[in-house]
């Protein structure tokens, strides 16, 4: 406590009689605060004039906002429920596996174009070869045409020929010429006299 000097306002200690400052006489001076907490105004005042029971209300009062306050500030730096705080510390598996290599060795085709039977114009009029045989086959040009040949052997049996697009050589009448193609069958058409015939042919011939 102090006592404050009336005439230069220097506060000197309360058990001072005079003033340190400038010597005033501070029998009469009262401090300030002391006579605002007697008279009943200030914080101290207020609190003085409140009866027991007033004060205990007042006591719960202030305690019950303290734990709302201490409550709110806990639920605003708890986390949220709905963050995943977690973690996660697997490792992810690495394949280790070696792909497998292929080490087979891819099939090599040898096989060759079949080479066509040798037969003759008689052996054709028969059953012996069956249609759709790749043949070589030799005669003597009969007829010549766009696109076909007839020969014919020393017995004067005939064979129809259907030359392929690709034939590049030509064939005359009374030639002896080489065929090779593929069977097709009994082939039916009309000589030059009228008569009707009916021979064996081959299809995609070409002349050797």
């Amino acid at each position: 406590m102090t006592k404050t000097c009336p005439n230069c306002k220097t506060d000197n200690p309360d058990n001072s009689t005079f003033c340190q400052s400038c010597g005033t006489e501070l029998k009469e001076v009262n401090n300030p605060v002391e006579s605002n907490t007697k008279n009943g105004s200030g914080i101290g005042g207020f609190w003085n004039k409140q009866s027991r029971n007033r004060k205990i209300a007042i006591g719960v009062g202030v305690c019950c906002l303290g734990l709302i306050i201490i409550i709110a500030i806990a639920g605003m730096m708890a986390p949220d429920n709905n963050t995943n705080t977690s973690t996660n510390t697997s490792t992810p598996a690495t394949n280790t596996s070696t792909p497998a290599t292929n080490t087979s060795t891819p099939a090599t085709t040898t096989s060759t174009s079949t080479a066509p039977t040798k037969t003759t114009i008689s052996a054709l009029m028969g059953s012996s070869v069956p249609v759709g045989t790749n043949v070589q086959v030799s005669g003597t040009v009969l007829q010549s045409g766009d696109g076909f040949l007839i020969i014919h052997d020393a017995n004067y049996n005939d064979l129809y020929v259907n030359l392929d697009s690709s034939n590049t050589k030509t064939a005359y009448e009374n030639q002896q010429i080489t065929l090779i193609g593929t069977t097709a069958g009994p082939y039916d058409y009309t000589t030059v006299s009228g008569a009707d015939r009916n021979i064996p042919s081959i299809d995609n011939a070409v002349v050797q």
